[in-house]
């Protein structure tokens, strides 16, 4: 499964937000939250579980999600499994690395 990527730059700080490509440009509703997966965040670049997973390891912050793109971090141990959470029913990651 291709997934969808942006990089955002702030001054050192480097976010990777990506996510399953199937879930940008949707709005998911449960009793309690609202998610927009949006393309302006998400972006629209595609790429593959070798290219995400390089990626994932250089930025200093990760935002995925999507059952895929998460598991594929938790496989490659970016992020552990109980260190994620589900947003309206969908798999979600916050990675922060702290470097010295």
């Amino acid at each position: 499964m291709p997934f969808s990527y942006k990089i955002h730059k702030t001054g050192s700080e480097v976010l990777l937000a990506v996510a399953d490509s199937d879930l940008v440009g949707k709005t998911f509703f449960d009793k309690e939250k609202e998610i927009e997966v949006s393309k302006e965040f998400y972006g629209d670049k595609r790429g593959d579980a070798g290219t995400i997973a390089s990626m994932a390891k250089e930025a200093t912050i990760v935002n995925a999600m999507g059952r895929n793109v998460v598991d594929l971090l938790i496989d490659k141990g970016i992020v552990q499994s109980e260190e994620t959470v589900e947003v309206c029913g969908i798999p979600h990651a916050q990675v922060f690395l702290i470097r010295q």
